[in-house]
């Protein structure tokens, strides 16, 4: 039996539901934009080079008395028209880095309609799908039943277990030998701890003695000098 995850997973992607429609028009809507915006991006990388080299000529050089009047202009070519531009001293050029951006963005773009590509061949076997949920279902079903069996045996077996134990307890306790040995044991551990004490009080009574000898032989030692 599948989980209440696993459940709303499958409907979720089963061809007849709406969000699974809904999916596959909203990745197929950006897949078209990305082959559109690849497109127009490979055009703008061909003209890339001639754009730079353009770019980076020398402008007109600048003489007279009102050089705004000698600002020069120089032809571009792009594939086929031709554009004319005013090339002065502030020149704009290319942002440095922005080729390699562009690749960067390119290669980003490229990964994800490859990505997107493999998602839809996914998404479109429908039939394909459709075998993987029931083998996932039949699977599941199978390992429920199979750890049914284990629970319903590992159950059987602590209540076998439990018995015993509960058994056994009982001829113990009814055992006289056991009840002599439990009376022994509590008799052995009352000598212990009576031991313990008058090992404390034997201890203390040393350190006391020997302060005392201590101080009575410091008194001692004046009064046999005199």
């Amino acid at each position: 039996m599948l989980s209440d995850s696993e459940e709303t997973a499958s409907k979720c992607y089963h061809p007849s539901s709406l969000q699974y429609q809904e999916t596959c028009k909203v990745r197929q809507f950006a897949f078209n934009q990305l082959v559109v915006l690849d497109d127009r991006s490979r055009v703008w990388v061909k003209r890339l080079p001639d754009v730079l080299k353009t770019l980076n000529s020398q402008p007109i050089r600048i003489t007279g008395k009102e050089p705004a009047k000698s600002i020069g202009l120089k032809e571009v070519d792009i594939d086929p028209p031709t554009y004319k531009r005013p090339v002065g001293l502030d020149e704009v050029r290319l942002p440095p880095g922005l080729e390699s951006k562009i690749t960067t963005e390119l290669d980003s773009l490229k990964e994800k309609i490859t990505q997107m590509e493999k998602e839809l061949e996914i998404y479109d076997d429908l039939d394909t799908l459709r075998e993987q949920s029931l083998e996932k279902k039949k699977r599941l079903q199978d390992e429920k039943v199979v750890l049914s069996s284990r629970k319903d045996n590992l159950r059987n077996h602590v209540q076998r277990l439990s018995s015993l134990y509960d058994a056994t307890k009982s001829k113990l306790t009814e055992n006289e030998t056991h009840s002599q040995l439990g009376n022994l044991e509590r008799k052995w551990q009352h000598h212990e701890q009576n031991n313990f004490v008058m090992k404390d009080c034997i201890l203390v009574t040393l350190i006391v003695t020997d302060r005392t000898i201590s101080l009575i032989a410091t008194l001692v030692e004046p009064t046999s000098k005199l």
